[in-house]
């Protein structure tokens, strides 16, 4: 965690370096324009040749100067967006490696009076065990509810479950969509339950960059009419339709680049 915090803090400051040399580029261009036009101003004003002579002296050795002042910037610019966009890689790597083992629970009830990582990790325990899945205590590292993004929405916390090994992470993901099928009832709450919650749910847990990008791809799939869009280990794929290849989207300008090319087939 300290790694990524010192990673985190090396990444703003560049990107407040990015957003001072914009503000000196902003200047520079203004001055350049100023230049630019001045000898044409000046010509109109007085055609005396040695003030012709002068002026125009004055004019190369100004537009020198801001040549090479905006080479430095360039460089300075690049240095500071290829650093940038190191770290801003170094901090997805790690970010994805440590999501890699988790997995995400929606619509398991909590237990009233106050629910303990261990009360939680037995929960998941007796999910994944009427799920069909073959997972014992020794599988997972910690299990923990996490707030819901609407707190206004009178529904139970969902539950990031940490596996120890990301082969018995993949098996439960293998079996998924068996929670669907679990009732609140068969984990030992009050019947009850079973017609008052939502349905249950398993879902990888994504990163907030893959999050975002999967937000994003599907409704690049309702517009484009798409057939699938999944998520799988922090990378989001589109698939047109049964049959066609799988489209790993990366960055957002994958979906702009796909949206393009689908624009060019109509």
């Amino acid at each position: 965690m300290t790694e990524v915090k010192a990673l985190r803090k090396e990444n703003q400051d560049l990107k407040n370096q990015v957003e001072q040399l914009s503000k000196e580029f902003k200047n520079l261009s203004v001055k350049i324009a100023s230049e630019s036009n001045r000898p044409t101003r000046e010509v109109e004003q007085d055609r005396s040749i040695q003030f012709l002579s002068d002026k125009y002296d004055d004019f190369l050795l100004s537009n020198a100067t801001i040549k090479k002042e905006l080479d430095r910037l360039t460089h300075r610019l690049n240095e500071i967006t290829n650093n940038a966009q190191r770290i801003e890689k170094a901090l997805d790597d790690i970010e994805a490696y440590s999501y890699q083992y988790n997995l995400k629970v929606i619509g398991v009830p909590e237990i009233t009076g106050g629910e303990s990582a261990l009360d939680t990790a037995n929960l998941c325990l007796k999910l994944f065990t009427k799920m069909g899945a073959n997972t014992s205590i020794n599988d997972i590292d910690i299990a923990h509810r996490v707030p819901i993004r609407n707190s206004n929405v009178n529904k139970p916390k969902p539950i990031v479950c940490k596996f120890t090994r990301r082969l018995a992470k993949d098996a439960l993901m293998q079996v998924r969509n068996e929670a669907r099928k679990i009732k609140p009832s068969q984990l030992g709450f009050n019947i009850e339950l079973d017609e008052q919650c939502d349905v249950i749910r398993v879902f990888e847990h994504l990163t907030p960059k893959a999050q975002s990008l999967l937000f994003e791809a599907k409704k690049f799939q309702s517009a484009h009419n798409y057939s699938y869009c999944w998520a799988k280990s922090n990378s989001v794929y589109l698939r047109q339709r049964d049959g066609s290849r799988a489209i790993k989207i990366v960055e957002l300008d994958d979906l702009k680049k796909l949206s393009e090319g689908s624009s060019n087939t109509y």
